[in-house]
């Protein structure tokens, strides 16, 4: 929510400001609503950690239509399902839009939205109930600085690979710097006993609490964030 009270919401103000339009809504930190016709644009925050945060996204009413913002940070497809499931007006139709820069092929989206469609990422189409929109600073070219373009261009000369996933809106296919790259996101198991590492960090680092299983039976090591903060 801080990073959309930063970014999201003055954006919105700007846009209507430039329009002359002020008279017509009632803006405050959360919300904007039109005067004339009732409707709300509501911001919130998603605390992935955090049922109740969840809960109160499903419980608002009349939803019709839900955007989700860096949707690369949301990494359990569960609580996506969750809040998409309470975006269900009859009689009008319902809308799901996901931003989000590609991240690695890991993530659910992926799969879901890609891999399971048959759809090539970078890819402008419909399939199903599904469009997809792929923009890259060549579309908005004109409007951007000349050494910003110059430096994008040096590295697609010199390096495709790294201006497709920087420049370009292609996923990886694995994070970068990692000690371990055989994993992908899942559910943590339930009823088992976990162990909880805690490393507290230095500088510019933050503190970290990990809860963590082994089932030696099936080699697999779980690991969930419980805690990321710098202090």
């Amino acid at each position: 929510m801080s990073s959309a009270y930063l970014s999201v919401i003055p954006e919105f103000n700007e846009k209507i400001e430039l329009l002359g339009l002020e008279h017509l809504f009632e803006i405050t930190k959360t919300e904007i609503i039109n005067k004339v016709t009732g409707s709300r644009i509501v911001f919130r925050g998603i605390k992935t950690g955090s049922k109740i945060q969840t809960a109160s996204l499903k419980s608002i009413s009349g939803l019709t239509l839900w955007v989700l913002d860096e949707a690369e940070e949301l990494i359990d497809e569960d609580l996506f399902d969750d809040i998409a499931r309470s975006v269900r007006k009859k009689g009008i139709q319902n809308q799901i839009i996901l931003v989000f820069n590609p991240p690695t092929k890991a993530h659910w989206t992926y799969n879901r939205f890609f891999v399971s469609k048959g759809v090539k990422p970078t890819t402008n189409t419909t399939k199903g109930n599904i469009t997809y929109i792929h923009t890259t600073y060549l579309d908005n070219i004109e409007n951007l600085n000349k050494d910003f373009i110059d430096e994008a261009e040096e590295v697609r000369k010199n390096n495709p690979e790294k201006w497709d996933r920087i420049y370009g809106g292609a996923y990886r296919e694995k994070a970068e710097g990692l000690i371990i790259t055989n994993w992908k996101y899942g559910k943590f198991p339930e009823n088992v006993k976990p162990e909880y590492g805690l490393d507290f960090g230095f500088s510019n680092d933050n503190n970290a609490l990990a809860k963590c299983y082994i089932d030696h039976s099936k080699k697999l090591f779980y690991v969930r964030v419980c805690y990321m903060k710098k202090v």
